[in-house]
């Protein structure tokens, strides 16, 4: 096991463009380290200045105390596991796992003993006879992932391992990485751009915006405070709400109504004008179905609902609202940077429960978050 310290790396291409620009981070013995961030943001650059496949413009890549910079791959003892395998079809899963330690010239003694240790715990054991054609998706990722065991490397790097697999299998092998890297105790560092990924898999998350690192910290940290309008708007899923409000006092005026904040925050955001309020869908719910004294203690109001997505435990209701041009443009440019999907900016997404017909809830503000939901297509309340 090793320490990874990043520091001020930057990795520029002939063209002047910065793939990666000045990135510091230090990867603790043992950790699980999460880079995150969407297509082009220059996670999976920075993971191979770390291996040794790409060189670094400038700073200093340090594993374990020792400068790396010049070192070649092979030297670095590190271990690898790509996106697409990259297994040998030839040969059997015994020998794909066993190749690096017929590099290594190891006797057949000692490669069959770490092959079965690796086997056994990757629960491969029924499989070593096979070729990789004849297995599955999460089978193969899994000989890729005892390759890298068996070579009792320093730490352990990650390229989107899961990208290619089913949605039920993902889950499955997100498991499986987690309990590994537990037992374990490796350093590991992991590329994805899944945030379910990141938040479930990582001690702490890096999130990446091209080429610069927005922000660092716990899984918890990113979700319950994000430094700005990118990790807000890419941790989360169904993604934050993002509302056009005003700081009057300790008073917020948002698009459903008025609601209290606490005083220190409405003291950063006195005299600042238009700003944008992030809310996450779980704080609505609806009121219909409340304790009535639950009901009292947040901010009711009444909407219509346009869109209902039912997911079985629960579903997501979409508002819609007409953002004022400066919101929509700030909105319009967050899409862009996520890269991905396209941000419903004129609609607010409301976490909800199926209930039956919406009542009818006159407005009020308290001093906790708004709770809220929606229903039917007809109605929401909060």
């Amino acid at each position: 096991m090793a320490t990874i310290e990043m520091k001020n790396i930057v990795k520029q291409y002939g063209d002047g463009f910065p793939a990666v620009n000045d990135i510091s981070i230090d990867v603790a013995d043992g950790e699980f380290m999460i880079l995150v961030g969407p297509s082009g943001c220059g996670k999976s650059t920075l993971l191979r200045m770390i291996v040794g496949l790409e060189d670094i413009t400038s700073g200093d890549m340090v594993i374990d105390g020792e400068k790396v910079n010049d070192k070649p791959p092979r030297d670095r003892n590190l271990a690898m596991v790509f996106q697409n395998y990259a297994l040998y079809p030839h040969l059997t899963v015994y020998e794909n796992i066993a190749f690096p330690l017929r590099l290594a010239k190891m006797s057949d003694d000692e490669v069959d003993k770490k092959v079965r240790q690796a086997s056994k715990t990757l629960e491969l054991d029924e499989h070593l006879q096979r070729k990789p054609g004849n297995l599955s998706g999460g089978q193969r990722q899994r000989v890729a992932m005892g390759r890298a065991i068996v070579r009792d490397a320093k730490a352990f790097l990650f390229d989107e391992p899961l990208s290619n697999l089913d949605a039920k299998l993902r889950g499955q092998m997100r498991t499986e990485i987690a309990r590994l890297q537990n037992r374990l105790g490796i350093t590991t560092v992991y590329v994805t751009h899944d945030q379910t990924e990141a938040m479930t898999l990582g001690d702490r998350v890096a999130v990446l915006k091209r080429g610069n690192l927005q922000q660092l910290a716990t899984p918890r940290e990113l979700y319950d405070q994000p430094v700005n309008l990118f990790v807000a708007g890419f941790i989360g899923s169904p993604p934050m709400n993002f509302l056009p409000a005003t700081v009057k006092g300790d008073q917020v005026e948002v698009p459903f109504g008025t609601l209290t904040i606490p005083k220190e925050k409405a003291e950063k955001a006195e005299g600042k004008g238009l700003l944008i309020a992030g809310i996450r869908p779980e704080y609505f719910e609806d009121a219909k179905v409340l304790d009535p004294a639950k009901v009292g203690t947040g901010s009711t109001f009444n909407a219509t609902v346009d869109v209902v997505e039912w997911l079985g435990s629960q579903a997501y209701g979409y508002i819609p609202f007409e953002a004022p041009p400066e919101v929509q443009a700030q909105l319009t440019q967050l899409e862009r940077d996520l890269d991905g999907e396209a941000l419903h900016t004129p609609s607010s997404s409301l976490s909800t429960r199926p209930v039956g017909s919406p009542p009818a809830m006159r407005p009020r503000s308290t001093s906790t978050p708004p709770r809220c939901t929606c229903s039917t297509p007809q109605a929401a309340t909060t």
